[in-house]
């Protein structure tokens, strides 16, 4: 599954809200997403895939976090943005929180074993009915 195919994965399970997916050449390590529940409940959401089960799946440029990105999201957090990084390992869905700059900068170099330890919510794709509402907490 590519990041296409996560968000279309996606889309119908999340809360209902106005969610924007983003690719901009202008803005270099803008999340793929911006979204807004409510009028105090916006964020951005980054999309993440890999086809690896095991290892360190993120470690390659293109699959992990660009520096870019990661620049993006300091300037982001150090004025109070909130954010999630929704990462496909596998067959699996897996949803970290972006609170931390220092995991957000280990992100890349994290193993599938880590980076289950640090998520807040990890599950099977399949164990997911297009009718469950996923991150109802955004």
């Amino acid at each position: 599954m590519n990041e296409a195919g996560l968000w279309a994965w996606l889309r119908p399970r999340l809360p209902p809200g106005k969610y924007d997916r983003i690719e901009s050449p202008i803005s270099p390590g803008f999340p793929d997403v911006h979204y807004s529940i409510t009028k105090h409940r916006r964020g951005v959401i980054e999309l993440k895939a890999t086809p690896q089960k095991s290892g360190y799946p993120f470690r390659r440029d293109r699959q992990g976090l660009r520096p870019s990105q990661l620049l993006w999201w300091d300037s982001y957090l150090e004025y109070g943005g909130h954010g999630y990084i929704i990462a496909a390992i596998a067959k699996d869905v897996a949803v970290f929180p972006v609170s931390n700059r220092k995991m957000l900068h280990l992100f890349n170099d994290l193993s599938v074993d880590d980076l289950r330890r640090l998520s807040t919510w990890w599950s099977s794709r399949r164990s997911i009915k297009k009718t469950d509402i996923f991150l109802f907490d955004l």
